[in-house]
């Protein structure tokens, strides 16, 4: 047998069909298996080899073998990028999870020794890198730095590049690098297995992760949504941001970040729903809703104008009423734009809470443009705004359905929850549902970890005899930040860039966490500061 048959013998040496008794038997394999790649890796002739043996590799069935070969292919000097890239793409596509689930050195390796980013061109490797997390971990609940430094690159390429990472991003994190380790934690073989408990730092899927790094994560994905006006993403990831928890008290803890976020937030809740958002209470430490009220003065004021709907100058005097180059020098001016050019549009929308029809020239009549200041000069100027609506906000549950008749003379209010808008209605309670039992195998495993974590039993000890000490006396129990959407003083612009940000969900302060646990642990195996 030749050295190339015995090197082969190893790579196609596990038995990929499955013929295992139980996990614990494929667990046991695998593990020798990947002992015998390190070991063939680490052998003279392997880098001269790897490129030739690899085309004897079936990605699917033997996934490790040519995960680990793949690896050395790509650092193998002259090799086609060309073939490269139809390697890369066709293991990304095929391999099995389960035994990838034990090459998590070599899966970083792939990514990182050296970066994709750095042999290839742009969107091609955040192609291949968004499928091999997501065919990784399909639930996208757990965040590791490739996640986070996927999506900084994507962003700073520009629009193109976001579309390919959008369905990484649009999936909720669960879970982070760090997290304690439950006794019940399943072998990583396990189908059942959740990704928390395989894609791990000790497995090498990631290095730990700051809290900055985390707040970065979810605004550069507010901006990524807000550059495909998906108001509902955006709003929901900024406002992970805002309400990301701190200690009660801390200094400085509230970030620049975060106080950025706010004033996005303020502005997305604009055009997703028409009004003033408020913080959600109890969410947010003291100290940042002062930080908020102070930093998010001018934005606060604009977004009551917006709201109040029936004054147009007093939009434009809050518009107007800062220094010239505020809203550029925020990174918010389209935005804001994109904010006054929609100002028309709800006060159309609220014309449905009192009319369920009325004709074009009587809402031309009421309603006032705030890029003009001056009611629009045609009918059908404001039938193409009603258009924009209908494309806009169709199937927003705060917004009335609405038409146009077959004249083309009238605009018709309909309630969302009647008529033609209960087929609508019922696909969204349907997908309601079918997110909830996506949802169910991740809250399974946080009630899982909570169930086994000491510190969390202590802590809701505490909290019980907290709120039973209140109850003897007569008094309240608890402490926390909250409050609602800033409404006080003023304060002055913010010069970092959307690109660049320069610092780079769950109410824990209730508990007292901090009083029992490390900041790691309360930051669910995130790492305080930057």
């Amino acid at each position: 047998m030749t050295q190339l048959d015995a090197s082969l013998a190893v790579l196609q040496g596990f038995p990929y069909d499955n013929t295992f008794d139980d996990n614990e038997a494929y667990h046991s394999a695998i593990l020798s298996h990947r002992k015998s790649l390190e070991k063939l890796a680490a052998s003279s002739g392997w880098t001269e080899a790897a490129p030739q043996l690899i085309n004897h590799i079936n990605p699917a069935a033997h996934s490790l073998s040519y995960l680990v070969a793949l690896n050395t292919v790509k650092t193998s000097p002259n090799y086609p990028l060309d073939e490269l890239i139809d390697k890369l793409t066709v293991f990304v596509n095929s391999f099995d999870v389960r035994q990838i689930r034990y090459g998590g050195k070599y899966f970083t390796r792939l990514i990182q020794h050296p970066r994709l980013v750095d042999m290839m061109p742009a969107q091609i490797v955040i192609g291949i890198v968004t499928k091999a997390l997501l065919r990784l971990d399909p639930t996208g609940s757990m965040l590791t730095n490739h996640h986070i430094e996927l999506l900084r690159y994507a962003y700073m390429r520009g629009h193109v590049d976001i579309n390919i990472i959008l369905p990484l991003i649009e999936k909720d994190v669960v879970f982070y690098p760090g997290m304690k380790a439950s006794p019940g934690d399943r072998l990583p073989c396990d189908p059942e297995a959740p990704s928390v408990s395989w894609m791990t730092i000790e497995n090498e899927f990631s290095i730990a992760i700051n809290s900055q790094q985390v707040l970065e994560y979810d605004f550069l994905r507010g901006l990524s949504f807000i550059n495909k006006r998906d108001w509902p993403q955006a709003f929901e990831a900024l406002e992970k941001v805002i309400v990301y928890p701190i200690l009660d008290g801390a200094r400085d803890a509230c970030s620049k970040m975060m106080t950025e976020a706010y004033n996005k937030w303020v502005l997305v809740g604009l055009l997703l729903n028409g009004r003033v958002p408020e913080i959600p209470d109890g969410l947010v430490a003291n100290q940042c809703v002062k930080q908020y009220e102070l930093m998010g003065k001018p934005y606060v004021q604009l977004a009551q104008a917006f709201e109040n709907g029936d004054n147009v100058q007093r939009l434009l005097a809050e518009y107007n009423g800062v220094p010239a180059a505020f809203w550029q020098e925020e990174s918010n001016l389209e935005l804001v734009k994109l904010v006054l050019s929609q100002w028309q549009a709800w006060q159309i929308i609220r014309l449905g809470s009192i009319y369920s029809k009325i004709s074009l020239e009587d809402v031309r009549k009421a309603t006032q443009s705030a890029e003009m200041g001056l009611p629009l000069g045609s009918v059908d100027e404001v039938k193409a705004v009603v258009w924009r609506i209908i494309n806009d906000y169709q199937g927003n549950p705060n917004v009335p359905g609405i038409a146009i008749d077959e004249e083309g003379q009238y605009v018709i209010f309909a309630d969302p929850a009647e008529g033609d808008h209960e087929k609508e209605y019922a696909e969204r309670i349907a997908a309601a549902v079918e997110r909830m039992k996506a949802l169910a195998p991740l809250v399974k495993a946080v009630n899982e970890r909570l169930a086994t974590s000491q510190d969390y039993i202590k802590a809701m000890v505490q909290a019980q005899k907290r709120t039973e000490m209140a109850a003897a006396v007569g008094g309240g129990g608890g402490s926390g930040g909250g409050g609602a959407a800033g409404r006080g003083g003023g304060g002055g612009p913010s010069t970092s860039s959307l690109l660049h940000p320069e610092d780079s969900e769950l109410a824990l302060d209730s508990l007292d966490f901090q009083d029992s646990i490390d900041d790691e642990d309360l930051m669910t195996g995130v790492t305080m500061g930057g």
